[in-house]
């Protein structure tokens, strides 16, 4: 009977090392979210109902949305926010909000409807795609303190951030107020407190819920925007933001345009890169040369002066994805004063992912997100904007998506769909016959529910 005892007590011994060896020991093929993730709140403010917030990319990584949270101090349960949207959705042609990307990209913090009163906390937990599976960071979860109550004035300063060039600077101002408005007024001052208008520029038509725009022309420095407002109850409200102006030798602007994926830069409607730029003032004269992604010289202006005019021509890199290297160099001694690259892509993009959605693994979100570049999509009846649709090895069919025209994403939600592998290939084609494609493979291996190769989702028959 001992002997049997002891035999039980060093099976249960064995077993529990073997189980904690492996425990430790192997491999975790759970994704993980990269240290160099952070995220920071550049503006936030909670009154009257609403909680506005502005975020920044303070890390190595595109981000693909944030958990916004607000609760109370002395709790641990946080209201989301935005729980119709985590992810950063105004960021989908370049896959993710960028590092050192303002969002909202429109610059203007993202409203949420919040009705507490007092002393809370706001919290926010950045949140990625890596290798398909969504994984929050909540390692890089940031708090901060916000006090929420009723204000008879309010006051948002868009700020413009960090201006890259000296020159026309945009102001951007909300006003508004539970009563009546009386008077609007800013004033912009520099580091030593010193107004350089000298006296408060005054807003014209002041009323409530007033957007006031206008545009400065600031040097180099750092300035603050100081903003007032009364109502004719006597009720005053006064708001700064600060702002930096960087002098540079170049100035270089470009469009934005819906139909161009871009990286540093983009192409206007004639396939060419619009540059504007002021010279270097120590130099008399330039040289100007643009390389193509093989390095050579493809073309060259050798004398340029303060002011010069770019011919739009000079740009014209429509047959090369890739990216290009444009030099300005000095010709009075020779010395390259600066060089500047973007990436240019021409063809259209497709780009799948998914997510599984209940407990059998067998529940499967499809994503799929299309974009038109230069040339418009094919249309409809042309057939050449679909997912094709794979099971072990067996031709499903193709799920046809209409309307595909300019940037268009959406889902297909496949249920109990049949354990094997399931290989969907996304193809799109545009008029001058550039081709986009993404191919996804997932291997289902579910419970018995887990038997319907379509997933409750019927596909076209192929084309005869």
């Amino acid at each position: 009977m001992i002997g049997y005892v002891l035999l039980v007590v060093i099976a249960v011994g064995l077993g529990t090392l073997v189980f904690t060896y492996l425990k430790i020991y192997l491999p975790n093929d759970k994704p993980v979210c990269p240290s160099n993730v952070a995220v920071s709140i550049e503006q936030s403010s909670c009154s009257n109902g609403i909680v506005k917030v502005q975020l920044m990319n303070r890390g190595l990584f595109n981000l693909d949305g944030t958990y916004i949270r607000i609760g109370e101090k002395d709790r641990e349960f946080r209201e989301l926010l935005n729980s119709e949207n985590v992810r950063f959705t105004d960021y989908f042609d370049t896959k993710g909000l960028p590092p050192g990307n303002i969002w909202p990209r429109d610059g203007i913090p993202r409203s949420y409807d919040f009705t507490g009163d007092g002393s809370y906390i706001l919290e926010v937990e950045p949140a990625l795609f890596i290798d398909d599976e969504w994984v929050l960071c909540n390692e890089a979860i940031i708090k901060q303190d916000i006090e929420c109550g009723i204000d008879y004035l309010w006051i948002n300063i868009i700020k413009p951030g960090l201006i890259e060039n000296q020159g026309d600077v945009p102001i951007e101002i909300e006003f508004d107020g539970l009563g009546t408005l009386s008077q609007c007024s800013y004033n912009i001052t520099d580091t030593s407190g010193e107004n350089l208008f000298g006296s408060e520029v005054n807003i014209n038509d002041c009323d409530d819920n007033k957007h006031y725009n206008g545009i400065h022309n600031l040097n180099s420095g750092n300035y603050l925007i100081n903003a007032h407002a009364e109502d004719v109850d006597g009720n005053k409200e006064t708001k700064s933001e600060g702002f930096e102006v960087l002098q540079g030798e170049f100035i270089l602007n470009s469009p934005t345009s819906n139909l161009y994926e871009y990286i540093d830069t983009v192409l206007d409607s004639n396939g060419n890169v619009l540059l504007d730029y002021d010279f270097n003032y120590l130099a008399t004269s330039c040289r100007v040369e643009l390389f193509d992604p093989f390095g050579i010289s493809i073309q060259r202006i050798n004398q340029c002066v303060y002011n010069y005019n770019m011919p739009p021509s000079f740009f014209d890199v429509d047959s090369k994805d890739g990216n290009y290297e444009l030099d300005f160099t000095n010709r009075d001694n020779g010395a390259l004063v600066f060089t500047t690259s973007f990436g240019v892509e021409v063809d259209p993009d497709f780009e799948l992912s998914s997510s599984v959605r209940g407990p059998d693994e067998c529940d499967i979100d499809l994503d799929y997100v299309i974009w038109e570049r230069k040339y418009e999509l094919l249309p409809e009846e042309d057939y050449e904007c679909y997912i094709d649709h794979i099971f072990n090895g067996n031709g499903q069919g193709l799920y046809y998506i209409t309307p595909c025209f300019e940037s268009t994403s959406g889902t297909y939600n496949f249920e109990d769909l049949a354990n094997g592998q399931h290989e969907f290939m996304g193809h799109v084609e545009d008029v001058d016959g550039r081709i986009g494609t993404d191919t996804l493979i997932l291997d289902i291996n579910g419970g018995v529910n887990c038997n319907d190769p379509d997933g409750g989702i019927e596909p076209t028959s192929y084309p005869t």
